[in-house]
């Protein structure tokens, strides 16, 4: 016996999902039940991150490389000597 699950997403996602379902050729319906199946009989379900960094992150390195070559950086060899180096930094 079937029953009818109802989720919302957007109507990309959507339009995704019916594509690629398609291109392997199963409608959306069937996907969906393998993924959920395969996620129960596993009892597990991973998640890949996307690693390529975004440009606000390579701006970021790269604004941090400047940083460090023009020795705009400081070290510390203890947590209270960074501490304090902070509080002084909040006086000013």
């Amino acid at each position: 016996m079937s029953t009818v699950i109802n989720f919302r997403t957007d109507q990309k996602t959507k339009e995704d999902i019916k594509k690629f379902a398609t291109d392997i050729g199963v409608s959306s319906t069937s996907f969906i039940n393998m993924v959920i199946k395969k996620a129960l009989k596993d009892q597990s379900f991973t998640v890949e991150a996307n690693l390529e960094p975004t440009d606000y992150l390579l701006d970021a390195i790269a604004s941090s490389r400047e940083d460090i070559k023009q020795g705009r950086v400081s070290s510390y060899k203890t947590k209270e000597d960074a501490l304090g180096h902070l509080k002084i930094l909040q006086k000013r």
